[in-house]
C-alpha cells in the first residue's frame, strides 16, 4: 500500500509539473502543420522540436503536428532515414514540411553480434529485427510468445503448462542430439549473455511442474527491438554458445531525438477464459457393463468408468452417498476453472541532453490464474544511462527482476494433475459436487478408489510457491582517441537466486498417511569480461571496418535441495517436521576464454566481404584438446547499385552468401566422476558416494557445427513488394551425447562424442503494400520456413536413443538414425499383407509391433501472415500463424477411450460392435462384441498407440489488435505529446485443427521432447485493453 501511495504521489507531481509547463507555454501561439516525404506521403512519428529548447512533439497518424512556439521560433524536424530539416516560423500559423531521404542511410540499421550496429546492405547473412510495437501492443507474460509467426525460421512452442511457463524456441531446426540439453538460442540482453533455460520442468509425460524460464522476467515495455541472428555466420562472434543461433534484446534508453524529459506510462489489462476444446460423449453415465451404481460403495468402486446406462435423469446414488439426477454435466471444465485476470503497468522517466541520457523504468505485473489459488507476479526496475566527455564515454545498463508464483499446476502424470481428473469424471457427475475437496480433518473427499484425485484437493491442499530474484548489469567504457579508432571494455553480469517449495499434505487418497515436501534453491552467476578495439577507414572506393577482442566467461552455480517424508505432525509443512530427510548440495564452475576478430571490406558501397574468426578454450574439456578455432566468411553484393534499373521496377536488390563454423563444449564435470554427500552416516561421520549417473569421458573433444547460406533481398515496384529468401544447410558433427548403457556397468549412461545431425531448408519473408496513400495503408507480411531434419548417425553400433516417454503406455520419443529428430514410437494394429486389421478369436484387435515410428514431434513447416491496416488515426493488425508436419500422441484421448468418455466409444453401446478387419485365418471378422463387454474392447484399443497419434498441424488466429492514436490537435493543449489506446485479442480461434478434444499446442513439456500430450493445462483465450501515454 505504501508503494502504491508513493507511486501515485510521484505520478501526480509529474502531471502537475507538466500541466504547469503547458500553462507557461500558453503565451506562445499554436503552430500547426504536416510533414511529408518527397513523394507526398505523410510521415508518422516525426520529431518536431523548437530549436534550443525541450519543447517538442511528434506527428500523428496523418503526419500532422501542433506545437506552441513564439512567432520567430525555428523548428527542427528529425526522422530516422531522412535528413533533418530546420524551418523558421516567421509568424506563420501553418506550414507544410517536406523531408528528403538521407542518402547516407541506404539501409535500415540492425543490431548484430556483440551489439555491433550495421546497415542491412552490409550483411551477408540473415538477421531479422522486430521493433517494439510488434512486441508490446499485444502483450504476453513471456515475450517469446510475442515473436510467434513474425520471424521466418523461428519455431516457438507453447507447452500446456500454464501462465508463466517456459517456452520451446528453435531456430532452423533441432541442431543437437544431446538428451540433457536443448536447442534453444543464446539470448543477449543489452550485451549481457543470459541464462535463458528452464528453472525446472517435466521432460516428458511422466509429470511435473513448469517453473518458467529465464526470459519470462523481461518487461515488454522496456524493449526497443529484438534481433534474431539465425545462421552460424551471423552469430559466430559469440562462439560456442551461438551454435543454436542468437536473439539480441535491446532495451530503451533516453530519447535520442527529443531533448529534455519524457515520461511514458503504459497500462495493460488482460482478461482470459479457457478455450475448452473437449467434446466428450454425454449419452451414457457412470457405471460398468451397462449398469449404473446402486450404492455409494458401488459408485466409489466404479470410479471414473462411464460404461453405465443411458442418461435418463433418474435419481442415482453418487460417490458421497447423495442421490442426484443421472443427467449430462457438460460444463465441468468451465465450472472448475475460473477466468484469469492480468494487470501490467509501467512508468518510465527519460531525459536526453547533448552528451548525457538516461531512462529509468518501473514495471508491475500481477496475474490470477485459472485456478483460484494460482497467482503469478513480476516486478521490474531498469536503468539505462550514458554520458560522453570529449572522446570518452561510459554507458550503464542495470535491470532488476523479481518473479514469483503460487500454486503452479502439475501437468502430465496423474494423481497431482487436476486436469487428469476432469478428463475422467463420469458424464453425469458435476465437479462442483466435489467441493471443497477435503474433509474437516484434511483428508481428501474421494470419488473413486483408484489413483484419481479430487481436483479441489489438488488446488487447495497441494501447495507450490517459487520466486526468482535477478540482476542484469552491464558497464561499458569506450574511448575514441582518433576519429576512426576506438577501444572498448565491458563488464557484464547475470546473477539470480531461485527458490521453490512444494508439498503434498497427508490425507491424499493414494498416499493417505504420508505426505512429502521438496525444497530447492539455486544461486547462479555468470561474469563476462570483454575488451575490444576497432578501426574504420575509407580509402577512395574502398572501406575497412575491423575489430579485435577477447573475452573471459566465468560461470558458477550453487544449489541445494531437500526432500522429506512423511510429515510427523499433521498440518505443519516444514522439512523439520518430516521423518526422513534427504538433503543434497552441488557446486558447478566453468570458464571459457576467447579471442576473436572481424574485418569488413567494402568496395564502392555495393560489395562487402566480412571475415570473422574466434578461438574458444573450454575448461570442461581435456587440457590437450580443449580449444578450437572457427572462422566465418560472408559476402553481400548490392547488385541494384551496379546494374541501374528504373526505381519503379527495382529500387534495391542484394545477393548474399556465407559460410561459418562454430563449436561447443561439454557440460561441467563430464571428464571425471562426481562425488556427493550421502544422506546416511556412520558413527556420526558423514559419508560420501559417487554422484554421477553417467560414465565420464576424458577424451571428449569439441563438437563442430558448420553452415552455409545463400540469400536474395529485393524491393520492387515503388515499395509495393519486399522479398527476402534464403537457403541454408547446417550440419553438426561429434555432438556430445549421453548414451544408454547396460545396467551391469552400474551407470545409466555414458558420455561420448557421437552423432551427426543435419538441417537444411528454405525461409522467406514477403511484404506487400497493396494500398499506400495519405488516407489508407495496407501492409501485408508473410513469413515461411520449411526445414528438413535428419539424424545422420549416432556413432558406433548405436541406432536409437530414447529421450522421453508417455505415462504407462509404452510410447516413447526417440532419436533414430536416418530419421528426423524426435520420432514417436509405439504399438500399432497388427495387420495382414493387405493392411487389414487382424482380430483375435474374441473379436478384439490384435497388437502389432510395439516400436513402430508413428510420427515426428516437430513441425517442418512454420508460417505466419500479418496484415496491418492504417486508416486515419486507427490501426488494425491481425496475425495468422500455422504449423504443419508435426504429430502428437494424446494420452488424454487414450484415457477417455478406457473410461468411456470419448465420443467414439458410443459405437456399439446399443447393439454391440464388430471390428472391421479379418480374423487370424484371413477370413472377414464377424465376431460381435456385446454391449456389456465394450469396456474391454475399447480398453484393448487404448493399448494401441497408433489410434492416438494425431496430425498436430493447425492454422490459428493468433493475434488481433485495434489501436487508436489520439490526434495532436486534441493533445496540443495538454502536457501529453502522444497517446494511444488498444483493444487486443490473442489465441482467438483455430481455422484448422485436426486434433480431438485437445489443442495442437498441448505438448506436455518445453524440452527437446516434443510430441507427447497428457492432460495439459487448458489453453487461454485472451482479450486486453492497453493505454499508452507519453508526456
Amino acid at each position: 500500500m505504501v508503494k502504491i501511495k508513493l507511486l501515485s504521489l510521484l505520478t501526480s507531481l509529474m502531471l502537475a509539473f507538466f500541466a504547469f509547463s503547458t500553462k507557461a507555454m500558453a503565451q506562445n501561439s499554436t503552430l500547426r502543420g504536416t510533414v511529408k516525404d518527397s513523394d507526398g506521403l505523410t510521415l508518422i512519428g516525426v520529431n518536431v522540436v523548437e530549436k534550443g529548447t525541450t519543447n517538442g512533439t511528434v506527428t500523428d497518424m496523418n503526419g500532422n503536428f501542433s506545437i506552441n512556439v513564439p512567432a520567430n521560433a525555428t523548428i527542427v524536424f528529425t526522422y530516422i532515414g531522412f535528413s533533418s530539416k530546420e524551418e523558421s516560423r516567421d509568424g506563420r500559423n501553418f506550414m507544410e514540411v517536406i523531408l528528403s531521404e538521407d542518402s547516407r542511410v541506404l539501409e535500415e540499421v540492425v543490431v548484430t553480434a556483440l551489439g555491433l550496429k550495421k546497415a542491412e546492405r552490409n550483411l551477408g547473412y540473415a538477421v531479422t529485427q522486430i521493433e517494439s510495437d510488434a512486441i508490446n501492443t499485444n502483450k504476453t507474460v513471456n515475450v517469446q510468445s510475442a515473436l510467434m509467426g513474425k520471424v521466418a525460421g523461428l519455431d516457438i512452442g507453447e507447452a500446456a503448462t500454464g501462465i508463466g511457463g517456459s517456452k520451446k524456441i528453435v531456430i532452423r531446426g533441432i541442431s543437437s542430439i544431446s538428451t540433457s540439453g536443448d536447442s534453444s538460442p543464446l539470448w543477449v540482453v543489452d550485451g549481457i549473455p543470459i541464462n535463458s533455460g528452464s528453472f525446472g520442468r517435466s521432460s516428458d509425460a511422466m509429470g511435473g511442474i513448469d517453473y518458467g524460464d529465464g526470459i519470462s522476467g523481461l518487461n515488454p515495455d522496456d524493449i526497443e527491438s529484438i534481433s534474431v541472428l539465425k545462421g552460424n555466420a551471423a552469430a559466430a562472434l559469440y562462439g560456442s554458445r551461438a551454435s543454436n543461433g542468437v536473439i539480441i534484446v535491446t532495451t530503451k534508453s533516453g530519447t535520442v531525438n527529443r531533448k529534455g524529459y519524457s515520461v511514458e506510462i503504459s497500462s495493460t489489462t488482460n482478461f482470459s477464459t479457457i478455450n475448452d476444446m473437449t467434446d466428450w460423449q454425454y449419452e451414457y453415465g457412470q457405471g460398468r457393463n451397462g449398469v449404473r451404481p446402486s450404492s455409494q460403495q458401488e459408485a466409489l468402486v466404479t470410479g471414473v468408468s462411464s460404461w453405465g446406462e443411458k442418461l435418463d435423469g433418474k435419481s442415482t446414488v453418487q460417490f458421497d452417498g447423495v442421490e442426484r439426477p443421472y443427467s449430462a454435466q457438460k460444463n465441468n471444465m468451465k465450472n472448475f476453472y475460473s477466468d484469469a485476470l492480468l494487470s501490467s503497468n509501467t512508468i518510465a522517466i527519460s531525459r536526453n541532453l547533448e552528451h548525457t541520457n538516461f531512462r529509468l523504468s518501473f514495471g508491475h505485473t500481477d496475474s490470477k490464474d485459472f485456478v483460484e489459488t494460482g497467482k503469478f507476479r513480476k516486478r521490474n526496475m531498469s536503468i539505462n544511462a550514458g554520458t560522453k566527455i570529449d572522446w570518452f564515454s561510459i554507458d550503464i545498463s542495470s535491470m532488476y527482476i523479481n518473479e514469483g508464483a503460487d500454486n503452479r499446476q502439475y501437468v502430465g502424470g496423474n494423481v497431482r494433475n487436476a486436469n487428469y481428473t476432469l478428463t475422467l469424471i463420469p458424464s453425469n457427475i458435476n465437479v462442483l459436487d466435489m467441493k471443497p475437496g477435503y474433509n474437516p480433518d484434511g483428508s481428501e473427499i474421494i470419488f473413486t478408489d483408484g489413483a484419481v484425485t479430487n481436483p479441489y484437493f489438488v488446488i487447495d491442499r497441494v501447495s507450490e510457491e517459487d520466486s526468482k530474484n535477478r540482476l542484469l548489469n552491464a558497464v561499458t567504457l569506450r574511448a575514441e582517441p582518433l576519429k576512426d579508432l576506438y577501444v572498448q571494455g565491458k563488464l557484464l553480469q547475470d546473477y539470480y537466486f531461485f527458490r521453490r517449495k512444494n508439498y503434498q499434505p497427508e490425507g491424499m487418497n493414494w498416499q493417505p498417511f504420508g505426505g512429502e515436501l521438496r525444497e530447492y534453491g539455486q544461486e547462479f552467476q555468470e561474469m563476462n569480461y570483454e575488451l575490444t578495439a576497432g578501426y574504420r577507414t575509407d580509402i577512395n572506393q574502398f572501406s575497412l571496418n575491423a575489430m579485435f577482442g577477447g573475452n573471459i566467461m566465468y560461470r558458477i552455480s550453487r544449489s541445494n535441495s531437500d526432500y522429506g517424508t512423511p510429515f510427523v505432525i499433521p498440518g505443519i509443512y516444514t522439512l523439520n517436521n518430516t521423518l526422513t530427510k534427504t538433503p543434497s548440495t552441488s557446486k558447478v564452475e566453468s570458464q571459457t576464454n576467447s579471442l576473436f576478430g572481424m574485418a569488413e571490406f567494402g568496395y564502392n558501397k555495393y560489395l562487402y566481404l566480412t571475415l570473422t574468426g574466434r578461438n574458444d578454450w573450454f575448461s570442461t574439456l581435456p587440457i590437450d584438446n580443449n580449444n578450437l578455432f572457427y572462422p566465418s566468411a560472408s559476402l553481400s553484393f548490392v547488385f541494384s547499385d551496379v546494374f541501374k534499373m528504373p526505381k519503379n521496377i527495382m529500387s534495391y536488390g542484394k545477393l548474399r552468401g556465407s559460410y561459418a563454423r562454430v563449436s561447443g563444449g561439454a557440460d561441467p564435470y563430464s571428464l571425471d566422476l562426481e562425488y556427493m554427500l550421502d544422506s546416511k552416516n556412520y558413527d556420526g561421520q558423514v559419508l560420501q558416494k559417487i554422484g554421477s549417473s553417467e560414465i565420464p569421458n576424458k577424451n571428449l573433444r569439441p563438437l563442430i557445427s558448420t553452415e552455409y547460406e545463400i540469400g536474395l533481398e529485393t524491393r520492387m515496384f515503388d515499395g509495393f513488394l519486399y522479398l527476402d529468401v534464403a537457403f541454408y544447410n547446417k550440419q553438426v558433427k561429434d555432438d556430445i551425447v549421453s548414451v544408454t548403457v547396460s545396467n551391469t556397468t552400474g551407470y545409466k549412461e555414458a558420455i561420448m562424442n557421437t552423432g551427426n545431425i543435419n538441417n537444411y531448408g528454405i525461409e522467406a519473408m514477403v511484404e506487400l503494400k497493396p494500398i499506400h496513400n495519405n488516407k489508407f495503408t495496407w501492409t501485408s507480411t508473410a513469413v515461411f520456413a520449411k526445414n528438413y531434419n535428419k539424424v545422420i548417425s549416432l556413432g558406433g553400433d548405436i541406432t536409437s536413443i530414447q529421450i522421453g516417454r508417455a505415462k504407462n503406455d509404452g510410447v516413447f520419443i526417440n532419436i533414430d538414425e536416418g530419421q528426423p529428430y524426435g520420432v514417436i514410437k509405439g504399438s500399432v494394429y497388427k495387420r495382414d499383407d493387405n493392411g487389414n486389421i487382424i482380430f483375435d478369436d474374441s473379436g478384439y484387435p490384435m497388437v502389432g509391433d510395439g516400436s513402430t515410428i508413428l510420427g515426428v514431434g516437430y513441425h517442418d513447416i512454420i508460417t505466419g501472415w500479418t496484415n496491418r491496416f492504417d486508416i486515419g488515426n486507427f490501426s488494425l493488425s491481425c496475425l495468422l500463424d500455422a504449423k504443419f508436419g508435426g504429430s502428437i500422441y494424446s494420452q488424454t484421448n487414450r484415457w477417455a477411450y478406457s473410461a468411456g468418455k470419448h465420443k467414439n466409444t458410443l459405437n456399439g453401446r446399443e447393439d454391440g460392435i464388430v471390428g472391421v478387419g479379418v480374423k487370424e485365418d484371413g477370413t472377414v471378422n464377424d465376431i460381435k462384441i456385446a454391449p456389456e463387454n465394450l469396456s474391454s474392447y475399447y480398453g484393448r484399443l487404448a493399448t494401441i498407440a497408433e489410434e492416438f497419434v494425431y496430425d498436430a498441424s493447425y492454422i490459428k488466429l493468433r493475434e488481433i489488435s485495434l489501436t487508436y492514436f489520439f490526434p495532436n490537435k486534441l493533445l496540443s493543449k495538454t502536457a501529453i505529446s502522444r497517446a494511444s489506446v488498444s483493444l487486443t485479442g490473442r489465441n482467438l480461434l483455430y481455422l484448422m485443427n485436426k486434433m480431438e478434444n485437445i489443442s495442437p499446442e498441448s505438448h506436455v513439456s518445453s524440452s527437446n521432447v516434443q510430441g507427447l500430450e497428457n492432460s495439459g493445462y487448458p489453453e487461454a483465450r485472451t482479450f486486453g485493453l492497453n493505454f499508452n501515454l507519453t508526456f
